[in-house]
């Protein structure tokens, strides 16, 4: 039987490396350790191989071994232990503690070397008196030399010997050919079980990932959408959503202003998730839909026995629900004015108390605001804060309404029906065939309900002609209006001049806000009234100097001269 010496600086690392021989040679080779100041070892050291833990271990023992076969081993971490490391958070200092500053520096290289590079190592050994007092060490397998004021340890087990050094060793030894296979097979079983503990680690995150998805979208703390799911190719929405994309980098509060149904919380989502916010949540408040008593339990939480019917509890507000991430606040227009300077309050000093109690507690939270109103008017009406204004408006945006965008209303009319195609099955148009014989009605119409009364009509018309392009004549009657290119028919409506004057000069000054040209044909498109009725108003507004138009096709712009109210004096 032959025989195998192996010789280590310390008593773990010999016994660990020894048992991995013993599992590997079994009985075939006797195996005998020492450690390089046992009292045992023989001055003159006899076997067919002398294997040595590391170099510091031959330069003590080589002394021993004048006539024999030496071989410096390399070895490798200990991966079945590496996973503990993985729960450290990226960034955070420990120690790595080993016996020797040559062992220390090259756990460390190795560490990195493969992958384990989140955290901070400083070196520690009994040699050493120069490191941190760091609260977490990292040990392979020499716990004796953690010092006392380390209150975590973290043992990754001793190094063991490396394939390639027991590769070399059976070759001295003359088994390779006996064990080829066997440490093939084992090398293999040991990737395959680290790849099935990654894969079901995988699974597991998956899993709580989607757990942790479905908890936020029942509770709408998640944002779905993107800038890549607002469909349309016409200028003004190319550049609604290029300005969108440019504030969504800031931290600033946005204002997203638009009629109903012209996709305002779509656009809120996507600049959630474009921001350095979008890993937190996304919270949604519709002011509309809460009643002004329950508006500041609701938005600040509120404190155990805060009021009657309270939770035993107490609850978490939006806003803390919110915390880094995006608060929504849908329908501000809609927020009562008392409610108004409390919600100023948190804004400018970022921070809220839950009803009932007296801890004030810090927030981060990106604000999104949007409105079907003017708010600017009702400012001048009182009727808004014109401090909470200034204080949500930093970044406005226009979503633009439907009748607008051009042939965005065909665009969208098609990924409608594509969504209503994939649920029926009884619908077998392609959806450019579908529309041709109303494109020109859905071109013309004035699109009063916007994005979602383009996808209700698009329902309504695969319900009642799911197989084959629909006839005009199945469309409701306020279209047919549009596409006879009658006085605006049944939808005109009963106003006196001075107050579609009024009407014309607002809307005007609306869109100079914005920066968007308007002229005669959008205004009676707007307000429902014949072209040649608001040109005639148009013309006398010019004359009284309120309005003037710009050169070419440059739209219609307000004039100076300043009203004496909140109205022009017409």
């Amino acid at each position: 039987m032959k025989t195998l010496v192996f010789i280590a600086m310390g008593e773990n690392t010999a016994a660990a490396c020894t048992q991995q021989l013993h599992k590997i040679l079994g009985s075939r080779v006797n195996i005998i350790a020492y450690t390089v100041d046992a009292p045992s070892i023989p001055v003159q050291i006899k076997a067919d191989l002398v294997l040595f833990a590391s170099h510091e271990a031959y330069i003590h023992a080589k002394k021993y071994c004048q006539k024999t076969v030496t071989l410096i081993a390399r070895r490798s971490i200990n991966y079945h232990e590496v996973g503990k490391l993985f729960s450290i958070p990226a960034g955070t200092d420990v120690l790595l503690v080993n016996d020797l500053p040559d062992s220390t520096n090259r756990t460390i290289a190795l560490l990195q070397m493969i992958g384990i590079d989140h955290i901070n190592y400083h070196p520690c050994c009994p040699q050493m008196t120069d490191y941190p007092r760091l609260t977490t060490a990292v040990t392979p397998g020499e716990r004796q030399f953690v010092p006392d004021f380390v209150e975590n340890i973290i043992d990754i087990k001793t190094r063991l010997i490396d394939i390639t050094t027991i590769v070399e060793m059976l070759l001295q030894l003359g088994f390779l050919h006996l064990y080829a296979d066997f440490l093939s097979a084992d090398y293999v079983r040991d990737i395959i079980r680290l790849t099935k503990d990654s894969y079901h680690a995988v699974n597991k995150i998956k899993q709580l990932r989607e757990i942790v998805y479905q908890k936020k979208l029942e509770n709408n703390n998640i944002a779905i959408y993107t800038f890549d799911k607002i469909w349309g190719k016409s200028a003004v929405v190319l550049d609604t959503i290029d300005r969108a994309k440019k504030m969504a980098l800031s931290d600033s509060s946005v204002l997203i202003e638009g009629e109903s149904g012209t996709g305002k919380e779509i656009m809120a989502q996507s600049i959630h998730n474009a921001s350095l916010y979008n890993k937190g949540p996304f919270v949604a408040v519709n002011f509309a839909a809460l009643s002004e008593s329950l508006l500041e339990s609701e938005l600040f939480g509120y404190v155990p026995g805060a009021f009657t019917g309270a939770k035993r509890e107490g609850a978490t507000g939006f806003f803390e629900e919110a915390n880094h991430g995006t608060l929504f606040l849908d329908e501000i227009g809609d927020a009562p004015l008392p409610f108004q300077i409390k919600l100023l309050r948190v804004l400018q000093e970022k921070q809220i108390r839950r009803v009932g109690g007296n801890k004030m507690i810090p927030i981060d939270v990106r604000v999104i605001g949007a409105t079907n109103k003017d708010l600017e008017a009702m400012v001048i009406k009182g009727k808004f804060r014109k401090d909470l204004y200034y204080r949500l408006n930093v970044l406005p945006i226009r979503m633009p309404p439907l009748r607008e965008r051009g042939r965005d209303i065909l665009i969208l009319a098609k990924a409608f029906y594509q969504q209503q195609a994939m649920k029926h099955k009884n619908i077998k148009c392609t959806a450019e065939k579908y529309f041709q014989m109303i494109d020109p009605i859905f071109l013309n119409y004035s699109w009063p309900g916007n994005i979602r009364e383009l996808e209700n009509i698009v329902e309504y018309l695969t319900t009642l002609s799911p197989d084959m392009p629909p006839d005009k004549r199945i469309l409701p009657s306020k279209f047919h209006v549009f596409h006879e290119n009658k006085p605006w028919g049944e939808e005109q409506k009963s106003i006196t001049v001075k107050e579609l004057k009024e009407s014309i000069y607002d809307e005007v000054a609306k869109a100079n806000r914005w920066h968007i040209s308007i002229g005669r044909r959008s205004l009676a498109e707007k307000l429902h009234q014949p072209e040649n009725r608001i040109r005639l108003m148009i013309e006398s507004l010019k004359q009284d100097g309120y309005l003037f138009s710009r050169r070419g096709r440059g739209g219609l712009l307000i004039s100076n001269k300043k009203p004496d109210t909140d109205k022009v004096n017409f």
